[in-house]
C-alpha cells in the first residue's frame, strides 16, 4: 500500500508555504511517497537558482541555506525523520527540483562542465533538512559530496554503481566502522530512458521470514567484507558480523557480492537472508525529479541490468559526522 501526500497551500503575511500534516496512521504497510506540486516545485527551484548566483561550488553554507529552502516545502520533517530512522526505513518523493537543462549522460562518470547544481542543491538540501549531514570519503569519487550514477565506459561489466552488470543487494560501504558507514542514502533521478528500476527492502520485513538461529549466526563475526570497488583504499577486507543490535534495533551492512561467510553454516544463514529480501523487495521505477532517501543500516538497495542511459546522484548522509566533511580513509 502506497501513502501518498500531496502538500497544498498555506498563506500567511511572510511567506507561502507548501505544507501539509502527516497524521497518526500505522505505516508497517504503507510506503510513504511525497508528490511536490508543481507551483511548489517552481517555487523551489527559482529559490535554489537564486543561490546560485555567484556561486561556482558546493560548500557548507550554500548547503545549508539549500536545507533551508527544502524545510519550507516539505512536510512534517519530524514523521519522516522517524519513518526513516524507526519506520520502513525509506521516504520517496516525486517533482523534486533539478536543473531545467540535463547534459547528455557523463560516460566517464565525472559530472559535465554544461551542468548546473540545482539537482545537487535538491538533494543535498533535503537529505540536511531531514536531519542527515551530507559527507563524503576522500578515496570514493575524489570526495565529491554528489556522487554520478551512471554506467562508465570500461567498467560495464564490475558490479558497482559505475557498470551495467546487475548489481545485486547491498548497504553501502558495508566493510567500515559503524560511526564512519553512511547512515542514509539519497539518491535523485535525472533521467533513466529504459526504466532499470532500483530494487529495496526493509530488513526488519525480511528478519521475519528467517529463523531466530539464522539471525544469531548473522550476527556472528563470520563474515569477511571486501571493500566495494568504487573505494581507493588499501585495507580492502575485514571480518566481522552482517546484523548488529544497536538500541535493541536490528542494524545490517552487508554486500552480497562482497560478502562471503567463513564456514558452510554462516554462508547458508547468508543465503536465507538473501531469499527474504527477495520476498518483501519492492521496484522504484524512476522518473526524472523522483528522490529517494533510506537508511543505509536498516535496508538494502539494488538493481538490474543497466540497458540504457540512466543517470541518478546520490548523497550519504550522517547523524554524526559534521555537514560538508570529507573523510579520509587511508590516513
Amino acid at each position: 500500500m502506497i501513502f501518498i501526500i500531496y502538500l497544498h497551500k498555506q498563506r500567511n503575511t511572510v511567506l507561502s508555504k507548501y505544507k501539509t500534516h502527516i497524521t497518526n496512521i500505522n505505516t508497517k504497510n504503507i510506503i510513504m511517497k511525497i508528490v511536490i506540486p508543481n507551483e511548489a516545485y517552481e517555487l523551489w527551484q527559482e529559490e535554489l537558482y537564486g543561490v546560485t548566483r555567484n556561486v561556482t561550488g558546493i560548500n557548507k553554507e550554500i548547503i545549508i541555506k539549500s536545507k533551508e529552502i527544502a524545510e519550507k516545502f516539505l512536510p512534517d520533517i519530524k514523521e519522516l525523520r522517524n519513518e526513516i530512522n524507526y519506520g520502513k526505513g525509506y521516504v520517496q518523493f516525486s517533482n523534486i527540483p533539478i536543473d531545467k537543462a540535463i547534459p547528455s549522460v557523463p560516460t566517464d562518470g565525472t559530472v559535465s562542465k554544461e551542468k548546473g547544481i540545482i539537482s545537487e542543491l535538491s538533494i543535498l538540501g533535503v537529505s540536511n533538512a531531514l536531519g542527515f549531514n551530507p559527507f563524503s570519503y576522500k578515496e570514493e569519487k575524489d570526495g565529491a559530496l554528489v556522487h554520478e550514477i551512471v554506467p562508465v565506459k570500461s567498467k560495464e561489466n564490475v558490479p558497482s554503481n559505475n557498470g551495467t552488470v546487475e548489481f545485486d543487494y547491498h548497504t553501502d560501504a558495508a566493510y567500515l566502522n559503524r560511526y564512519i558507514r553512511p547512515h542514509t542514502l539519497s539518491l535523485v533521478c535525472l533521467t533513466d530512458k529504459y526504466k532499470t528500476g532500483t530494487r529495496l527492502a526493509s530488513l526488519s520485513e525480511a528478519l521475519e521470514k528467517i529463523s531466530k538461529d539464522e539471525i544469531d549466526i548473522l550476527m556472528s563475526k563470520l563474515y569477511i567484507h571486501t571493500a566495494p570497488a568504487t573505494f581507493n583504499v588499501n585495507f580492502e577486507k575485514t571480518k566481522t558480523s552482517v546484523l548488529d543490535r544497536i538500541d535493541g534495533i536490528y542494524e545490517m551492512k552487508v554486500a552480497f557480492h562482497n560478502t562471503t561467510g567463513i564456514n558452510e553454516k554462516a554462508q547458508k544463514a547468508l543465503s536465507s537472508l538473501h531469499d527474504a529480501i527477495d520476498s518483501v523487495v519492492f521496484t522504484h521505477e524512476w522518473q526524472p525529479g523522483n528522490l529517494i532517501i533510506f537508511n543505509n543500516l536498516r535496508c538494502v538497495h539494488g538493481r538490474g541490468e543497466v540497458k540504457g542511459e540512466r543517470w541518478l546522484q546520490r548523497c550519504y548522509g550522517s547523524s554524526i559526522i559534521p555537514t560538508a566533511t570529507v573523510l579520509e580513509l587511508t590516513c
